[in-house]
């Protein structure tokens, strides 16, 4: 490995290490709301734990994500956020592009552009 290899690489590490950092204090900064969010817990945290966590802060388990410690939770508190922090959750994300991104991409609706988007119907 040359020199401009290790430094592209030194230069790819620290831009990514930059990325982390900015964000996580993003993150830490913001408040999500509504009622479905994404609850990262530490990773090796049992589902036991996780469930006990979401009910003590007034909240409901939906299901689990791709990522293991990950879940698409319903907040029914409005101090929800701020409780299931108390319970040991590293991040709490908005529902809406996490939840679809951490179900594997699979979760998007078809939609075609200029249109509005429609409900689905079933046929009589």
């Amino acid at each position: 490995m040359g020199v401009k290899h290790k430094t592209a690489l030194i230069l790819l590490v620290a831009t990514v290490l930059v990325w982390l950092v900015a964000m996580a204090s993003v993150l830490e900064r913001t408040r999500p709301r509504g009622p479905s969010l994404v609850a990262v817990f530490p990773p090796g945290t049992s589902e036991t734990t996780v469930m006990s966590a979401v009910t003590r802060a007034e909240g409901r388990l939906v299901r689990g994500t791709w990522w293991p410690w990950a879940y698409v939770v319903d907040a029914e508190s409005p101090t929800f956020v701020d409780d299931v922090r108390r319970q040991g959750v590293l991040w709490v994300l908005p529902g809406g592009p996490f939840r679809l991104a951490m179900t594997g991409g699979c979760g998007f609706p078809a939609y075609r552009w200029g249109e509005p988007p429609t409900t689905a119907r079933s046929s009589p």
